[in-house]
């Protein structure tokens, strides 16, 4: 994300905090702003990760021709089908599994109304991989009563893995720079 874009969002930390930690949220984002602002105003091309990303740099007075869109790549090799190794998680094996992944410990990436969702469908299962250090996700689970097919995967490396160990993603993500786990 582009944080002078980010720090005006409705998702920001610091429009859901109070205190010394909205502060500090607010101060880190707008450093950073200030910071690549002076950055983009040196560089001859910026290279971008979406058109998303595009829209937010030109935003704030970046020349559009100036701004180039690169989208992240994927390896083909690694991600494709193959045999899935639930146990290898530690998931159970027969009922139907969603897959979350990425940051579980910001709102922007919806995983509150995520679990309120899986309240709704009551055979389904979830992994969410990611650093759960911090995470209000593990207390909401229990909290919605959905604890028992919430699986806190923590960090993870074997992505390809775990991808092809589940039946379907998830991506909730109220803004994403570019959302390559569903690419």
């Amino acid at each position: 994300f582009v944080h002078g874009t980010w720090i005006d969002s409705p998702h920001h930390p610091a429009q859901r905090l109070s205190g010394p930690k909205a502060w500090y949220y607010r101060l880190y984002s707008a450093l950073n702003a200030r910071w690549e602002q002076k950055v983009w105003e040196q560089a001859q091309t910026i290279v971008a990760v979406s058109e998303n990303v595009a829209r937010n740099v030109v935003s704030l007075g970046i020349p559009a021709p100036q701004v180039r869109v690169i989208p992240n790549g994927v390896s083909l090799s690694e991600f494709q089908p193959g045999r899935a190794v639930r146990e290898q998680f530690g998931l159970p094996g027969n009922p139907p599994m969603a897959l979350f992944t990425g940051d579980l410990q910001s709102p922007i990436k919806n995983v509150d109304t995520l679990l309120n969702a899986l309240r709704e469908v009551p055979s389904l299962h979830l992994a969410l991989a990611g650093a759960i250090d911090q995470s209000p996700y593990p207390d909401l689970a229990r909290k919605l009563g959905v604890a028992d097919r919430t699986h806190f995967l923590g960090y993870q490396t074997a992505i390809p893995d775990l991808m092809r160990s589940v039946d379907f993603l998830v991506l909730p993500s109220h803004q994403d720079a570019f959302g390559l786990v569903v690419t």
